[in-house]
């Protein structure tokens, strides 16, 4: 049973800490798109500029209270990290967070939702 809590409790601690201005410090920015696709599907991109090039990130991508996505990337040459994933498109409203870790304790956090148009 304490299995099952502890995703549910991250996930919900993660989405506790999101939103934000954009700025994660040091210089580094971050934005958060999320769009509707066919199918039943939405899309999420999630990228850091101003980063240190090289640099590895943790991040975790959280939609509708699941992680969805939990994983590294590297910073590109130009500073830039770009993260992007596929989700179902669940009725209503999608809410879509992103947390990414970077060195010396850095913090990116952004939170968007998705409202669907309604059936006719």
């Amino acid at each position: 049973m304490i299995a099952r809590r502890v995703p549910l409790a991250l996930a919900l601690a993660l989405l506790a800490g999101c939103g934000g201005d954009g700025k994660c410090g040091g210089g580094v920015q971050s934005k958060l798109s999320v769009w509707a696709e066919k199918e039943r599907l939405i899309g999420a991109a999630f990228r850091l500029t101003g980063a240190e090039p090289g640099a590895l990130w943790r991040v975790v991508v959280v939609h509708e209270g699941h992680i969805t996505w939990r994983g590294k990337a590297r910073v590109g040459e130009d500073g830039t990290l770009n993260v992007k994933r596929q989700m179902d498109d669940y009725p209503g409203a999608d809410r879509v967070a992103v947390r990414a870790y970077g060195p010396g304790g850095a913090t990116c956090t952004k939170a968007l939702q998705l409202t669907s148009p309604p059936e006719t």
